[in-house]
């Protein structure tokens, strides 16, 4: 069971992933928010510690963009003061790298 963190108007609701969404065809929005939010949140209920939390908090999300090549989602975290900035490849299959 998913230990959900945020919810998910919360999540799609950020700006940066509202404008990548937004690039999509309207018939295909609510699909890709919701692959999104799935894997996001798998993502930040991964870490244990606080510090990471904070990290991969959504409200630390600088940009989001969709990768057409790849086909997954490239999502850049700001720097905090435990971390420096970074990202990660989201995929539709619901795993990050």
């Amino acid at each position: 069971m998913i230990d959900v963190a945020y919810s998910f108007e919360e999540v799609t609701n950020h700006p940066q992933v509202k404008k990548m969404v937004s690039r999509f065809k309207q018939d295909q929005q609510d699909k890709v928010k919701d692959y999104f939010y799935k894997v996001y949140i798998k993502h930040f209920n991964a870490w244990e510690s606080d510090e990471r939390k904070q990290q991969h908090s959504f409200k630390n999300i600088k940009k989001v963009e969709w990768n057409r090549e790849d086909q997954c989602f490239h999502v850049f975290y700001k720097k905090t003061k435990h971390f420096r900035e970074t990202w990660y490849h989201y995929t539709l299959d619901g795993k990050w790298y």
